[in-house]
């Protein structure tokens, strides 16, 4: 008897491997003062993090906008200090960074009326 297995193009986008960075985070949250003399600040995390082996260094191309090289450069610089600092945690352990946090929505793509006569002049300089 022969089993036979696949996998879903979804699973297969999925798969990776592992990373020495499985298991950091970056939380987001807000830090609750404690009671009492001895007391200890709290963190409390949102429900989800930023995984820090999803975070990826992008490639900077000499062909690229100068201030878009120079942005794509910090982001690579910060990914390599957040990577750096996490490797160096002991289980469990967490440290406060500097990070801005910034409530988002994201831009839903612009619905345009169709013009006729652009369309009448695309398919006649397209086909003739």
């Amino acid at each position: 008897m022969t089993v036979v297995t696949s996998i879903s193009r979804a699973a297969a986008r999925t798969t990776r491997e592992a990373s020495e960075f499985d298991g950091l985070y970056i939380n987001a949250g807000i830090c609750v003062a404690g009671e009492g003399k001895d007391a200890e600040d709290k963190f409390v995390r949102l429900p989800r993090g930023i995984a820090v082996a999803d975070l990826k260094p992008k490639k900077v191309y000499d062909s690229m906008d100068a201030n878009w090289a120079a942005e794509t450069a910090i982001i690579n610089q910060v990914i390599a200090q957040i990577q750096a600092k996490a490797a160096g945690l002991a289980e469990g352990e967490s440290l406060p960074i500097n990070l801005e946090l910034r409530l988002y929505r994201r831009q839903e793509e612009a619905t345009v009326a169709p013009n006729p006569t652009v369309d009448v002049d695309l398919a006649k300089s397209l086909f003739g």
